[in-house]
């Protein structure tokens, strides 16, 4: 990946987004799924999050990613991770927050990793190897890239420590198989 967006593949997710809308008014039609993107939308649903983002000026993530969440049980007990995923269609890494338990707000680490999403949509692959990025309450996080993500499916990701609190154990530092 480069530090450049794929205007391409914004133009073509909308397009399909479109052609998707129109197949869910299909009488029988149930819900929108998108595998890449791990997303479920009902018809109802998937029509307000693309016309709430269209009346905001920005892309329609929530139609085609996801924000996940996940224990790292016996990787290193008492962390957290949450990570996006389906930004590859956007030719963009996904990211991952690694946080201990309790030392932040799930809900608020959500936000921030939504809000990351928003703006490499915006500005591209620009996120570097210890670059920092503001968070909550001031609080900065610091990322690593990484070939592959802590779970799957394998993409790129840019991983994200914060820079205050808990010691982070030095497994969440370096690649890791997948499990």
């Amino acid at each position: 990946m480069n530090g450049e967006r794929s205007v391409r593949s914004d133009d073509e997710l909308m397009a399909l987004t479109g052609v998707i809308r129109a197949l869910t008014r299909v009488p029988g039609a149930l819900a929108y799924v998108n595998p890449s993107g791990e997303t479920l939308l009902l018809p109802a649903n998937l029509d307000e999050t693309v016309a709430f983002a269209g009346q905001h000026g920005r892309l329609p993530l929530e139609v085609w990613t996801n924000v996940r969440m996940m224990k790292l049980t016996g990787l290193a007990d008492g962390w957290m991770l949450m990570d996006t995923v389906g930004l590859g269609q956007l030719d963009l890494p996904d990211h991952e927050a690694v946080f201990h338990e309790g030392d932040f707000d799930p809900n608020e680490v959500a936000r921030f990793l939504r809000n990351v999403s928003l703006y490499v949509t915006g500005a591209g692959d620009v996120i570097q190897e210890g670059h920092t990025l503001d968070g909550k309450g001031g609080m900065n996080w610091r990322a690593q890239r990484f070939e592959d993500g802590v779970s799957g499916p394998p993409r790129p990701t840019v991983r994200l420590f914060p820079t205050r609190g808990s010691a982070i154990p030095g497994q969440l530092r370096s690649p890791m198989a997948q499990g």
